[in-house]
């Protein structure tokens, strides 16, 4: 059965319902004490500071952001850097000790010191702000660039255009003097078109040749020598190493040569004046043409060397019977370069 209540209590609970309790007040002061509409503090004092405080440490953890970033990125020294992040963190300690409502050693009144803070710290922010829009373009412009390599390669240019001059002076110089050279050559070949006069060495191997043509040839034979205009001269001196091989056969054995009837003619007949001459047809080839007997070859091989040499077995009708000699070998210079080489006797 419930246990029945005594005079004593019923007072008691009385009494209670009539006056609330001090734990009670002082929630209720707590919780309304800023609804009213005429109150001054929209907040109580308590939640006032406590969000001061708040306010006053994220300040402070924002300095020691910005010192970290700004000696991070070399803005400022770190020195600098980690002295704001002391201070930062020594006043975000003091304000947490005064959101808690602990007592701050040596210090009555936190206020002035924070609001110097906060200043300091957006005052590094708005630097670091101006710096990012302030700061330099990194790395190098186009006209940089291309300052720095024409600077480096003005060098190898200087260097590139002197031997580029110095190979066209060599050209330059080179061309004038084949063209100096073509001028001469032309002017020689209009006096001299080819070679006419023998070097000593290569007049005395044609005196040898024709000393053994006259060793071979046949008793009283003729040697007829013509040649075509600009080879004159050449004709006159191949005329001559006949006449001198002959006059020292007829020194060295004048029984056998002395009574020897043979003859050197130079040019053919006249045929304008002596109309029943034989008519000698001139050869449109170079070189030198042998017409009639060759003796085992003895101007074939012995001239191959000089001469381009070319060889017939006819000789023109009536030709020995005009020059009265028993047989006759006509040696025809053509027209033009009758050399194998240039210069080939003419040199020795």
């Amino acid at each position: 059965m419930a246990e029945r209540l005594g005079a004593a209590d019923v007072a008691k609970l009385g009494k209670l319902a009539e006056e609330p309790s001090l734990l009670s007040k002082k929630l209720a002061e707590g919780v309304f004490s800023g609804i009213g509409s005429n109150s001054p503090d929209p907040l109580p004092p308590r939640v006032r500071r406590y969000y001061l405080a708040v306010a006053f440490a994220t300040v402070a953890a924002g300095l020691v952001v910005s010192c970290f970033i700004a000696g991070a990125s070399k803005q400022i020294d770190w020195t600098w850097a980690i002295c704001g992040i002391a201070v930062g963190l020594l006043l975000t300690v003091l304000a947490t000790l005064d959101a808690l409502e602990k007592r701050i050693p040596f210090i009555d009144n936190t206020g002035p010191i924070a609001v110097g803070i906060a200043a300091a710290t957006w005052l590094l922010i708005g630097w670091q702000t101006w710096i990012v829009f302030h700061s330099p373009t990194q790395g190098y412009t186009q006209a940089q660039l291309d300052g720095a390599v024409t600077k480096a390669l003005d060098p190898v240019q200087k260097t590139l255009d002197a031997e580029i001059k110095q190979r066209n002076a060599a050209v330059t110089a080179e061309q004038n003097a084949n063209r100096q050279l073509a001028q001469l050559t032309q002017s020689h070949a209009q006096i001299f078109p080819f070679p006419q006069a023998f070097g000593t060495t290569c007049a005395l191997n044609l005196t040898s040749i024709a000393s053994a043509f006259w060793d071979r040839a046949p008793e009283g034979a003729g040697v007829l020598i013509t040649a075509a205009p600009g080879n004159d001269e050449l004709k006159r001196n191949l005329l001559g190493t006949f006449s001198i091989a002959w006059s020292k056969h007829v020194q060295s054995d004048p029984k056998r040569f002395d009574n020897n009837k043979s003859r050197m003619f130079l040019d053919g007949p006249n045929n304008a004046v002596d109309i029943d001459a034989p008519r000698l047809a001139a050869s449109d080839k170079n070189g030198v043409i042998i017409h009639g007997g060759d003796p085992q070859e003895t101007f074939r091989t012995g001239w191959i060397n000089y001469f381009v040499v070319r060889h017939t077995s006819k000789v023109p009708e009536g030709l020995a019977e005009y020059y009265k000699v028993p047989s006759i070998v006509w040696i025809e210079i053509g027209p033009g370069d009758p050399w194998t080489r240039p210069f080939s006797c003419s040199a020795g």
